[in-house]
């Protein structure tokens, strides 16, 4: 029988943690989309620092929930959150 100084642990600490800073890479990578250099080699097409929130998530987060953070990330903007180059959102 269970007492009142019994808990129950639905989702452990580490699983935890670890969604929080899944969902703060997400978050970053949404910010680093603001912040695009121009290619002089392709003008239309602009760097941005992206690339560097993709690595951060795989460096810190390693490959399970660094690919789950840019999963959140692609769901955000699928929802429609400007998250994405320019400002941009949706599917299209």
């Amino acid at each position: 029988m269970a007492t009142s100084t019994d808990s129950v642990e639905l989702v452990g600490d580490e699983a935890t943690r670890n969604l929080a800073r899944a969902a703060l890479f997400a978050a970053l990578m949404g910010a680093f989309a603001y912040v695009s250099f121009p290619n002089p080699l392709s003008p239309g097409i602009p760097v941005t620092l992206q690339v560097l929130g993709v690595f951060l998530a795989g460096i810190f987060l390693g490959p399970v929930w660094g690919g789950f953070a840019m999963v959140l990330y692609l769901l955000a903007g699928t929802l429609g959150l400007p998250v994405f180059s320019g400002g941009s959102a949706g599917v299209g």
